[in-house]
């Protein structure tokens, strides 16, 4: 697999599991008291990362093409994993919210602690395979 490829995909994974949890968020704060503070929590966990993609995306366009590379196949499996499972722990939340004593809001306050820990790696991870530019090898 390329940089390129690896990166659409990633890319895929983020707006198509971001996309879905907007749509149960939306569908959440419809006729809800708390939906000022489901969107404040909710934004914050996923647009660094779909911000991140965007902007190296641009960043890759306007600097123009090199030779595509493959990509590191660990780096690439470990950001596609922390992604996944941490979208999958977002959505979770709010599958199992209705469980929790605390309602929806305290639910997700108490969250936010563990949650960062999983959003820093994952991110970490993104960061280092996104900003990542295929480079020529030297002689070629």
């Amino acid at each position: 697999m390329t940089v390129l490829t690896a990166k659409k995909r990633l890319a895929l994974i983020w707006f198509a599991g971001a996309a879905v949890l907007f749509l149960f968020v939306l569908g959440l704060s419809l006729n809800s008291p708390s939906a000022g503070a489901v969107w404040a929590w909710f934004l914050p966990t996923v647009m660094p990362n779909l911000s991140l993609i965007v902007g190296v995306w641009v960043a890759d366009t306007r600097a123009g093409s090199l030779p595509d590379q493959p990509a590191d196949p660990f780096m690439y499996w470990l950001t596609a994993g922390l992604s996944g499972f941490y979208l999958l722990l977002i959505a979770g939340l709010f599958l199992l919210h209705p469980y929790s004593a605390q309602g929806l809001t305290g639910w997700l306050q108490s969250s936010q602690l563990w949650l960062a820990a999983v959003q820093s790696l994952a991110s970490l991870a993104m960061g280092a395979f996104y900003v990542t530019r295929a480079q020529a090898k030297p002689g070629v």
